[in-house]
């Protein structure tokens, strides 16, 4: 079932990793989420971040509709 079809969303967090002076941005995580509320989206970057041992975000970019928020 696509994220379209359970009206749910398909999030990607991205991350940009320097190497030799060349900067590359790179997928860190594709989450599939069944609803589109502004908690969830708060749950789900939460567990990353409690997931990881050391966060370090220098800049943060979001975007998300207020549909159904």
């Amino acid at each position: 079932m696509s994220p379209k079809e359970s009206n749910g969303q398909l999030e990607s967090i991205h991350g940009f990793i320097t190497h030799n002076d060349k900067e590359k941005q790179v997928p860190l995580a594709i989450i599939f989420m069944s609803r589109r509320k502004n908690d969830d989206y708060v749950q789900v970057l939460t567990s990353i971040r409690d997931a990881l041992d050391h966060v370090v975000v220098e800049n943060l970019v979001m975007e998300h509709g207020n549909n159904n928020t």
